[in-house]
């Protein structure tokens, strides 16, 4: 069985908290929820996922807080972070961004698909970064070629449809190849290196 990804929600609005344990949940990842500051951050590092949905108003601590915590504790620095806040205040938003969160959505325009469409988004690139630095696994290597097959068929869609252009095509295709190479090239070192 495929290990699933796994997030924990931090959030302590039962009713948001729920909906998007559901969600995220039928989207084929694990999940967990916190509904306190104090008690989410002590989990990031008992749960480890590879993912934070974070809220800003929390009890006993604050998602402000919890993100300086993290900053601090390399065992968690890397996890990233999207913010699910009420505040869309530029200023807020650029707190946030400085701390290290990789996105940042307002709860008066939320939408659970466009989470999801970001939880997607962050999991995919941190395979990418992974790949770049020759982490992968076998699984996680046939998931990133799984991966480019869908962002291909995706460009193909719409040069078919005539809504983009050539050299778009050819960046992603640049961007794969490199990805994967790099890879390969790590992989065959740590190879290497074992044998």
């Amino acid at each position: 069985r495929k290990m699933s990804k796994k997030i924990l929600i931090i959030e302590d609005d039962q009713f948001l908290g729920d909906v998007l344990l559901h969600k995220i949940e039928h989207g084929g990842y694990e999940a967990e929820l916190a509904v306190d500051g104090k008690v989410g951050l002590g989990r990031i590092g008992e749960y480890m996922p590879d993912l934070i949905l974070l809220d800003i108003m929390l009890p006993s601590m604050s998602g402000y807080e919890i993100l300086e915590a993290k900053v601090k504790d390399p065992k968690i620095k890397d996890i990233p972070v999207i913010v699910i806040s009420n505040s869309g205040q530029p200023v807020e938003i650029n707190r946030a961004l400085a701390l290290g969160v990789k996105d940042y959505l307002i709860k008066a325009q939320f939408d659970p698909e466009e989470v999801m469409v970001k939880v997607r988004d962050q999991l995919e690139r941190r395979l990418l970064e992974a790949a770049t630095r020759g982490d992968l696994n076998i699984s996680e290597t046939m998931a990133v070629m799984a991966m480019v097959n869908c962002e291909a068929s995706k460009l193909e869609g719409k040069v078919q449809a005539g809504s983009t252009n050539i050299s778009d095509v050819l960046a992603l295709m640049t961007k794969v190849d490199y990805t994967l190479q790099e890879n390969d090239t790590k992989m065959k070192d740590k190879f290497k290196n074992t044998s």
